[in-house]
C-alpha cells in the first residue's frame, strides 16, 4: 500500500530527540494517521458510531464500548504520534540487559554485607524499586511512550461482539426487551469505523406491581409508604427503577427496627405474560416484589436496649469514671465535657426502634465535631436485645499549625504565611477556639492606573469560637439537632497597605449552619458588623476619587470611615469532590440585607434621622447573588466545566443622591480577572457599554468598574495531556451594569431591551500544572466581543495582537 502519511515519514528524519518529534507533530493537528506500522490483517480503530438510538441515553451507550479509540485533538492523534516517536528509542534488549546488571550488582553488595541485617534490608528495597522501574519500562515502554503517548488501539472483533452484547443488555434493562443490535465495519487506509445499528422496537410497560410478604407488620409498612414507590403502572420498565425500589424497601425496613434485614431478602419476579384482553393494547410486564423470610423464621424488629459511650478506652488504663445521662451510659477517665451536647448527636435512645439512617447520622455528627480521632459504632444483638457500644478517642486539646504558600488573587503572585492555635473542648462545652494570624504580599494593579503593578501588603489576625449545636431557644435548638447544627462567632482585624491608601478593618459576625443532606448546607448570619477606617490616602489618589465622584462614581464613599452591618443567609448544594472525575454540580445562593441595625438604633432609640451612627457612615442595601457550576466528563481524560453567575445589589437609602443611596464598596459587583471574564483586566469590565476613554475616544479600561448588577457565564474544556500537565480551551462572557446612568456614563444602565448587546465575550486557552497539593494556572484570553466599541465594531478578535486585547492570567486552582 502507498497510503503513507507524509508527517510520519518526516518524523523519522528529524533526528533522535523525541521532544522534537512531539513539538513538530503537534503542529499538524489536522494531519492524517498512518496505519502502516500495523501487522498484516490488523486495523487501527479510529471511530465508533451508534445509529438508531431514539429514546435512550447516547452517553450511557457509548460508555459500554469495550475498546476506546486513541484520544483526538481536533481530529488528530498527538498521543499516538508521541507513542511512536518514543518507540523509535525503545530498546527492549538494552532494558533486559540493565535488569540483569542491576540484579548482579545488588547481589554482590548484599553478599558483602550479609551480617548487617539493616544494611541488607535497605539494599533489597533499593534493588526492588529499581527493578520495578525497569520492568515497567520493559512492559509499557519508555517515558515518552508511557506518560506522553498512548499505544495504538487495534481492532479486536471479539471486543466488538462484546460491545454489541452489552448494548443489547442495556436496552433490555431499559425496557426494550425486543431490541436488536448489529454492527458493521468501514475500512479506509487500514483505519476502521464501527457502526452499531440499534432497532429498539416497542418498550415494555409495567402493567401491575405487587408486594408479597406473610408478615403483617412489614405489609403495613409497605402499604403506608405506597406513594413513595419508584415503580408505577403504565411506566416503562427500567432495571434501575427496580434497583431503586429494592433500595427503598431495604431502607424502609432497616429504619423501622429490622436490624438484620438486607436486600438479599428482596427478590423481583417479572412476568411478561398478559391477559388476552390487554395483549393487544401494549407490551406489558407484571412485577412482584417478594419479601422472603430468613432461614430461622421471620424477620425480627429490634428496639435499642441500651447505649454505652466509651471515651479514651485505649489509653492502657481502664476508664474509672461512669455516669448515665438520658439513658446513655458514659465511661471515661474524666468527666470534663457536656454530656448534654454529646446527647444531641446521638439520635437514637432506648427503647426506640432501631433506625439505620439515624445511626449513620449520629456517627457522622460525632465524627464531624473535631473532638474525636475516631468514632466506632458496635452493635450486639445476642440474647435477642440490641445493644449499642460507641468507642471514641479524643484528639489533642491543643494544636498549632502553620502554612506557607503563594497567593494569587487578581495580580502577580506573592508569598503568604498563616499560623493557627486551636483549643478543643472550650468551657467543657465541646467548643473549638481558634486564634489565627496571617501576613501576605501580592502584586496588584493600581486602582486607577491599569498598566502599573504595586506591592500590596495585608496582615491581620482573627479569632473564632464554634460550638457543635445551635445556641438558640431550647425547642428550636432541639428541632435542628438531626441536621448537624453549628454556631460560630468570628472576630478579626485586617490591615491593608497599598501605594494609594492604607485601611484598617475590624469585623465580627455570628453564623448558624445546618447540614440538610450530605451535599446541602444552609447558613444564617443574623449579624455581621465591620468598621472600616482609612488611615491614609495618597494625594494623587484623593484627587482621582474627587474627580470620579463628580462624574458619578461612588468609589470615594468606600474610603469614608464607615459602619457596615448586614443580616444574611445562604444555601449551598455541592456534589463536586476535589480530584474526582464524575458528573457533578455546585449551586450557591446568597442573600443579605444591610443597615437594619444602625437604622433601627437611630430611629427608635437615638431619635435621629442622621445617616451616621457614632460618627460612622452606614449603608442600607439588599444584595442577592447566585452561582451555579456544572461538571461533565467527556472522556476519561477530558472534562467540560460550565458556570453561571448572576447577582444584584440595590441601595435602599432614604434620600436620592445621599450616602445611604449608595453601597459599601465591597458590596458592589466587579467583572474581569483570572476567575471571571479573563480577556479583561481585574475589575475593569463594564459598566454596560460604558468605559473610560482617552482623548482619541478609545476605550482604555483604566478604572475599576463597580456595578449593581452582574451576569457572567464561563465554559471550559479541560484535558489532561500527560502526568501533571493539563490544557484547557475556554470562553467567558459577562458584564456589570449600574441602576442608573447620566450623560457622563451613557450606556451603563441595565435595560432589558439592550443588555444582551452589552455582554462581553473572550476566548482563550490555558496550561495547568496539576500538582497533588496545588494547581498552577496560566490562561491566555483574547477579547472577542467588546461592548465598549460602537455597535457595528464590537467583534474584535482580529485585533488580538494589539496592546491590551490579549491578556495572560496567572492563578492558583481552577477558575471555578
Amino acid at each position: 500500500m502507498r497510503h503513507f502519511c507524509c508527517i510520519y515519514i518526516w518524523v523519522n528524519r528529524l533526528g533522535k530527540n523525541p521532544l522534537t518529534h512531539v513539538c513538530v507533530l503537534a503542529c499538524f493537528l489536522s494531519g492524517c494517521v498512518s496505519a502502516t506500522f500495523l501487522e498484516k490483517d490488523k486495523y487501527l480503530l479510529t471511530r465508533q458510531v451508534v445509529k438508531g438510538n431514539k429514546h435512550n441515553s447516547q452517553e450511557e451507550i457509548e460508555m459500554l464500548f469495550q475498546q476506546k479509540g486513541n484520544r483526538k485533538v481536533l481530529e488528530s492523534m498527538p498521543y499516538l504520534y508521541a507513542y511512536f516517536a518514543g518507540k523509535k528509542f525503545y530498546k527492549p534488549e538494552k532494558i533486559k540487559e540493565d535488569i540483569e546488571k542491576t540484579k548482579l550488582r545488588y547481589a554482590t553488595k548484599i553478599h558483602a554485607d550479609t551480617q548487617n541485617v539493616k544494611r541488607v534490608t535497605k539494599l533489597e528495597a533499593k534493588r526492588d524499586k529499581k527493578l520495578q522501574k525497569l520492568q515497567t519500562k520493559l512492559d509499557e515502554g519508555n517515558w515518552m511512550m508511557r506518560v506522553v503517548g498512548e499505544p495504538p488501539v487495534v481492532l479486536d472483533t471479539l471486543q466488538t461482539q462484546k460491545t454489541a452484547h452489552e448494548i443489547q443488555t442495556y436496552l433490555f434493562n431499559q425496557g426494550y426487551f425486543d431490541a436488536r443490535v448489529s454492527y458493521s465495519f468501514k475500512e479506509r487506509f487500514r483505519k476502521i469505523t464501527i457502526t452499531y445499528q440499534i432497532t429498539e422496537n416497542e418498550p415494555h410497560k409495567i402493567y401491575k406491581v405487587q408486594y408479597v410478604t406473610d408478615d403483617a407488620r412489614i405489609q403495613h409498612l409497605l402499604d403506608s409508604t405506597a406513594k413513595q414507590v419508584s415503580v408505577k403502572p403504565d411506566e416503562i420498565y427500567k432495571q434501575n427503577n427496580l434497583i431503586s425500589e429494592r433500595d427503598r424497601i431495604d431502607r424502609l425496613l432497616r429504619n423501622s427496627g429490622y436490624f438484620a434485614f438486607s436486600r438479599k431478602y428482596i427478590s423481583v419476579v417479572a412476568d411478561t405474560a398478559l391477559p388476552d384482553t390487554l395483549r393487544q393494547k401494549f407490551y406489558g410486564t407484571s412485577l412482584k416484589f417478594l419479601i422472603q423470610n430468613p432461614a430461622n423464621g421471620r424477620h425480627k424488629p429490634y428496639r435499642i436496649n441500651n447505649i454505652r459511650f466509651f471515651i479514651d478506652n485505649d489509653r492502657g488504663t481502664a476508664p474509672d469514671t461512669t455516669w448515665t445521662y438520658n439513658q446513655v451510659f458514659y465511661k471515661t477517665n474524666e468527666r470534663d465535657f457536656s454530656d448534654k451536647i454529646v446527647d444531641t448527636k446521638i439520635l437514637q435512645h432506648p427503647p426506640e426502634w432501631y433506625s439505620y439512617s439515624k445511626i449513620q447520622n449520629s456517627q457522622a455528627q460525632l465524627a464531624s465535631m473535631d473532638i474525636y480521632k475516631f468514632v466506632n459504632f458496635n452493635f450486639d444483638s445476642t440474647g435477642g436485645k440490641l445493644k449499642l457500644n460507641i468507642f471514641t478517642s479524643r484528639l489533642p486539646r491543643y494544636q498549632v499549625s502553620d502554612e506557607l504558600g503563594l497567593v494569587v488573587s487578581q495580580g502577580a503572585p506573592g508569598p503568604f504565611v498563616n499560623g493557627t492555635f486551636k483549643v478543643r473542648n472550650v468551657f467543657r462545652y465541646l467548643g473549638i477556639f481558634e486564634l489565627g494570624g496571617r501576613y501576605s504580599q501580592e502584586g496588584q494593579l493600581s486602582a486607577f492606573q491599569s498598566d502599573r503593578i504595586y506591592r500590596a501588603t495585608e496582615w491581620g489576625f482573627n479569632a473564632s469560637l464554634s460550638f457543635p449545636n445551635a445556641l438558640l431557644p431550647s425547642k428550636l435548638s432541639q428541632e435542628l439537632n438531626p441536621y448537624s447544627p453549628r454556631t460560630r462567632f468570628i472576630g478579626g482585624y485586617t490591615s491593608v497597605t497599598r501605594p494609594e491608601y492604607a485601611r484598617n478593618i475590624i469585623k465580627a459576625s455570628l453564623t448558624y449552619t445546618i447540614q440538610t443532606t450530605p451535599y446541602s448546607q444552609i447558613g444564617v448570619t443574623p449579624i455581621d458588623v465591620s468598621v472600616n477606617h482609612t488611615r491614609n490616602i495618597d494625594t494623587d489618589f484623593r484627587d482621582f476619587l474627587i474627580t470620579q465622584a463628580i462624574n458619578g462614581n461612588s468609589l470615594i464613599m468606600s474610603f469614608n470611615n464607615s459602619l457596615v452591618t448586614s443580616f444574611g443567609a445562604y444555601y449551598m448544594h455541592n456534589t463536586n469532590q476535589t480530584g474526582s472525575h464524575k458528573r457533578s454540580k455546585y449551586f450557591r445562593v446568597n442573600a443579605e440585607i444591610g443597615g437594619l441595625l444602625p437604622s433601627f438604633l437611630n430611629k427608635t432609640i437615638l431619635k435621629n434621622n442622621s445617616e451616621e451612627l457614632f460618627k460612622l457612615q452606614y449603608y442600607r442595601y439588599v444584595k442577592v447573588n447566585a452561582d451555579f457550576r456544572f461538571y461533565q466528563p467527556a472522556s476519561k481524560s477530558t472534562m467540560i466545566a460550565a458556570r453561571l453567575n448572576a447577582g444584584a445589589a440595590v441601595p435602599i437609602g432614604q434620600f436620592a443622591g445621599s450616602s445611604t443611596a449608595t453601597l459599601p464598596w465591597e458590596k458592589y459587583f466587579f467583572s474581569g480577572g483570572s476567575n471571571s471574564v479573563r480577556a479583561w483586566a481585574p475589575r475593569r469590565l463594564g459598566l454596560g457599554s460604558y468605559t473610560y476613554r482617552d482623548a482619541s475616544g478609545k476605550a482604555t479600561y483604566q478604572y475599576e468598574q463597580a456595578g449593581n448588577i452582574i451576569m457572567e457565564a464561563n465554559i471550559e474544556l479541560r484535558q489532561k495531556l500527560f502526568g501533571f500537565v493539563e490544557t484547557a480551551l475556554f470562553a467567558d462572557a459577562g458584564n456589570t451594569w449600574a441602576l442608573t446612568e447620566s450623560e457622563q456614563n451613557a450606556g451603563a444602565q441595565f435595560r432589558a431591551t439592550r443588555f444582551w448587546e452589552q455582554i462581553a465575550l473572550g476566548v482563550g486557552a490555558g496550561l495547568r500544572l496539576n500538582f497533588s497539593f496545588m494547581i498552577v494556572r496560566f490562561d491566555v484570553s483574547a477579547k472577542t466581543y467588546d461592548p465598549a466599541e460602537t455597535l457595528n465594531k464590537r467583534w474584535v478578535l482580529h485585533k488580538w495582537r494589539d496592546k491590551g486585547q490579549t491578556l495572560l492570567n496567572v492563578g492558583i486552582g481552577y477558575p471555578f
